[in-house]
């Protein structure tokens, strides 16, 4: 069902690595003193590696959550992959 709106509704994707995404974490963390969910870094990501149009003039961004797993968190701030520890991307 979600498939034939965004087919409808969306003009484009972007997408963000994985490293971007944390990047947009650890900004929220230390600047923000919030913590947030991975998938609510996504957009935050997007943004903050300049990858929206340049026309994109008004633009808004919704942060929520903060279900995420402390030794995942952790490693995170410190920069550390998680070699045996599933970390999941968002694509939107």
């Amino acid at each position: 069902m979600t498939f034939p709106i965004i087919q409808s509704l969306v003009e484009s994707v972007i997408t963000v690595t994985e490293e971007e995404i944390w990047e947009a974490l650890r900004w929220v963390f230390l600047r923000l003193k919030l913590v947030i969910e991975l998938s609510s870094a996504v957009p935050l990501a997007a943004l903050m590696s300049g990858k929206l149009p340049e026309d994109a003039y008004r633009v808004g961004v919704i942060v929520s959550g903060g279900n995420i797993n402390p030794p995942v968190l952790a490693r995170i701030m410190g920069k550390q992959p998680a070699p045996d520890e599933e970390v999941h991307s968002y694509y939107y």
